[in-house]
């Protein structure tokens, strides 16, 4: 039972870590491309693609804290992980801030 203890949380966690940055480094490069080229047509693209990636983290971030809710002895691991989907909201929003800056919208 341990076993698949860990190997349910191992790859919930890697999952979780590969989503949030996947969609740290498509929004990054959504966000440049707009710096780049402001008439270039991102800003829908990005704007749907926060809200395709903010159910998906949400989903993933749900889970993750159930998980750590049921399995104890994962229970810091998986919040940290939580922590790391977490960091996504920020760089979005400090993203939103420079396009808006820059007139790009």
């Amino acid at each position: 039972m341990v076993n698949q203890t860990f190997d349910l949380t191992e790859h919930l966690e890697f999952s979780a870590k590969l989503i949030g940055g996947g969609s740290f480094v498509i929004g990054t490069i959504l966000f440049i491309l707009q710096l780049i080229n402001p008439k270039g047509g991102y800003e829908i693209t990005g704007l749907y693609f926060t809200g395709y990636a903010f159910v998906i983290n949400a989903f993933f971030f749900l889970c993750l804290l159930a998980a750590a809710g049921a399995f104890y002895v994962r229970r810091i691991i998986l919040l940290k992980t939580a922590g790391i989907l977490l960091l996504n909201i920020p760089i979005a929003f400090i993203y939103l801030l420079i396009l808006i800056n820059q007139n790009a919208f």
